[in-house]
């Protein structure tokens, strides 16, 4: 009886386990998406780390170092696959915005709407215009699960907010630039609570690089193919992250090299299917609980009769989401909620 009662609970457990896995569901919202595990065939790229924005908004940043890390792995062929410094890209983008808003004339409201989030096109031009740091380099003072982000962007639009101000009753061109310069050290010394100081060069690999020599190695190229795709019924110019503006800027920073389309549903998903075929992940931006957010499309899923089901994503909320931080979209979820598609070639 009591081996019976023993092999009783087994069966239970185990099959609460499995039934556990099988029928887990990723969420964008309210909204249920396609069950993470499935009998079906797929093709998956080999990923780095599990990677977690913690409470920050910047998960554009963490998909683009994440497509970056992962490209390198798989198309790129390069020597070493670096892992890159989220984090520092994350201080290099508060650094930018705040010498870009107290250099122009933008409305501050408006401006702080970017403080805290983006979309790819900002990562691409901050890591274009301030280099890549490796993950393993970064030291910050304080862990980055612990940083108190929303002080954190607090504490910099006022920091900003009051540099405005004394630009805005300074009238020597020289008077203006000392206060640019001490309102960004400011700045700065704020982001140093957290992250600490990090150095200008270090030791990688055996080799003396500072970051803008690591972008040029492993990052996106200038005159590189990137693309940004969106489906003809999806494309609304009332975005809050002003995509066609953004078309146009990163048209100039890549020299031409860069391409946007309108495409059918059928076309983006060739071009998804075809992108994890030759290495390289493409970058979502989606629609997710009021909001908006992006992730890696690093894999994909196809039926017996060859037709793609679903695609596999990873998303920057760590370990503890989906699979080890993935999860499987279904097509009708991608077109549901997806907003646009980035991607790029050879670097």
């Amino acid at each position: 009886m009591e081996r019976k009662l023993y092999f009783f609970l087994a069966f239970f457990l185990f099959n609460s386990v499995s039934w556990g896995w099988s029928s887990f569901r990723a969420r964008i919202g309210s909204e249920q998406v396609f069950p993470y595990q499935s009998s079906n065939p797929t093709v998956e790229l080999k990923t780095t780390r599990n990677i977690n924005q913690q409470q920050s908004e910047e998960c554009y940043l963490f998909a683009f170092t994440g497509a970056l890390e992962v490209a390198n792995m798989n198309a790129w062929g390069r020597a070493q696959a670096p892992e890159f410094s989220t984090e520092y890209l994350f201080i290099q983008k508060l650094l930018a915005w705040s010498k870009e808003v107290l250099t122009n004339q933008s409305n501050l409201n408006d401006s702080f709407y970017f403080l805290n989030g983006g979309d790819v096109h900002h990562a691409l031009k901050v890591s274009l215009e301030v280099g890549l740091f490796p993950q393993e380099l970064f030291k910050p003072q304080i862990d980055f699960a612990y940083w108190n982000f929303e002080l954190l962007y607090q504490d910099v639009k006022e920091i900003v907010k009051l540099g405005r101000k004394r630009l805005a009753s300074a009238s020597a061109e020289v008077l203006k630039d000392e206060i640019v310069k001490k309102t960004l050290l400011q700045v700065q010394n704020r982001i140093e609570v957290e992250a600490g100081f990090q150095p200008q060069e270090f030791i990688w690999g055996g080799k003396n690089w500072n970051a803008g020599k690591f972008q040029k190695a492993f990052g996106v190229k200038k005159g590189s193919h990137v693309y940004m795709m969106y489906a003809q019924d999806k494309w609304d110019m009332g975005d809050p992250w002003d995509l066609k503006n953004a078309v146009s800027e990163m048209i100039k920073v890549f020299k031409g090299a860069f391409n946007y389309k309108q495409s059918s549903w059928n076309q983006i998903w060739q071009y998804l299917v075809g992108s994890v075929d030759r290495g390289l992940p493409s970058l979502v931006s989606m629609r997710w609980a009021g909001s908006y957010h992006v992730l890696n499309v690093v894999g994909y899923e196809y039926n017996n009769r060859n037709e793609i089901v679903s695609f596999k994503l990873k998303n920057s909320w760590g370990e503890d989401y989906g699979d080890r931080g993935h999860a499987f979209f279904g097509l009708q979820d991608i077109q549901k909620y997806s907003t646009s598609v980035w991607g790029f070639r050879a670097p």
